[in-house]
């Protein structure tokens, strides 16, 4: 049935099918921009995870760069601290592990290594030594997790 001019405009079906069409397209808007967030916080978190491991992963190394002696673990075992005596620092430096923290006690005053964002736990050290002709090798290996996530250094001594 044609129109008359004076019944110009949308009707009924028209507008609802239009309000519909507007609705998915911000919904669906919407859906995208969470996503997009979502995404960005777990990377966010991956990477604090990361940085924490690699930050005491390098406090381990720099903890056995230029020791005078390894008070524990003993020899061929392994133990939950690393004691040692590091040059120019008043001897035991020990790294260990605090509830969910992990520490460096100097001149008896325990240091947090990591930030609270972070769960450090089964923290260990296992010394072991290798004798080839009069040459000792020592070989220290620092196992931990951060996160949930294993971690693990070797470092060689002579």
């Amino acid at each position: 049935m044609p129109r008359n001019s004076s019944q110009k405009g949308f009707t009924l079906i028209e507008t609802l099918i239009y309000s519909l069409l507007i609705s998915f397209i911000i919904g669906t808007s919407l859906v995208a921009v969470y996503q997009i967030l979502s995404s960005s916080n777990s990377l966010s978190a991956k990477t604090v995870t990361e940085q924490e491991a690699a930050f005491i992963a390098a406090k381990i190394k720099w903890a056995l760069n230029d020791i005078s002696a390894i008070n524990s673990p003993a020899v061929n075992s392994s133990s939950s601290s690393l004691s040692v005596n590091k040059n120019g620092y008043p001897p035991p430096l020990i790294l260990t592990l605090s509830g969910n923290d992990f520490t460096i006690t100097k001149s008896g005053v325990p240091l947090i290594v990591n930030s609270s964002r972070v769960i450090v736990s089964g923290l260990s050290f296992e010394l072991e030594r290798t004798t080839v002709g009069a040459v000792n090798t020592d070989v220290v290996t620092a196992l931990f997790y951060v996160d949930g996530k294993k971690y693990e250094i070797k470092r060689f001594l002579r």
